[in-house]
């Protein structure tokens, strides 16, 4: 009989109240494993770590380290006025999350971005900006070449990530 055998990028907060061994013993005999993450960048790092070359429990133990390591940060719009954090956002601005926090808002999008990033950034070797779907890969582009500028420690990769309701996600590793 062959075995199945997958791996679930679950949100630690929809794990439960289903313990993952109770989980697995629903399956019977599909071998699954769990990568626990948090936010959406810790999903995207563990996905970019697995090598369908290796066995699962190399990529299991690869993806786990990932996902951990990985903090998010992301440029939104509000969608009404308000004060949050201490930040007075305007509807229509540009916000700036770490870890889902807002930590700033402005009506430049480089702006909020690189003040995203300098808060969430520090020390990292690689960003990941996934450009949303209603931004032209020129502007992503150009953006992504200011970044470079302000500091050239980071090294960006861009991808077209298509997403609604965010113009940037973020993955810092």
């Amino acid at each position: 009989m062959k075995k199945i055998s997958d791996v679930a990028l679950i949100r630690l907060e929809q794990l439960y109240p289903f313990p993952h061994q109770q989980v697995k013993k629903l399956l019977g005999t599909m071998q699954i494993d769990f990568i626990p993450t948090n936010n959406l960048a810790q999903g995207l790092a563990a996905l970019v770590a697995f090598d369908k070359e290796k066995s699962m429990v190399e990529n299991v133990m690869a993806m786990r380290e990932q996902a951990k390591a990985a903090r998010s940060a992301a440029c939104s719009i509000a969608v009404r006025d308000s004060v949050v954090n201490g930040i007075k956002v305007k509807k229509g601005q540009y916000i700036g999350l770490v870890e889902e926090k807002i930590v700033c808002a402005g009506d430049q999008l480089l702006e909020v971005a690189a003040e995203t990033l300098g808060l969430a950034a520090e020390g990292a070797e690689l960003v990941s900006i996934y450009y949303g779907k209603d931004m032209p890969v020129e502007q992503a582009e150009e953006l992504v070449d200011e970044l470079k500028k302000i500091n050239g420690d980071w090294e960006i990769e861009l991808f077209d990530g298509g997403q609604p309701l965010y113009p940037l996600l973020m993955v810092i590793e």
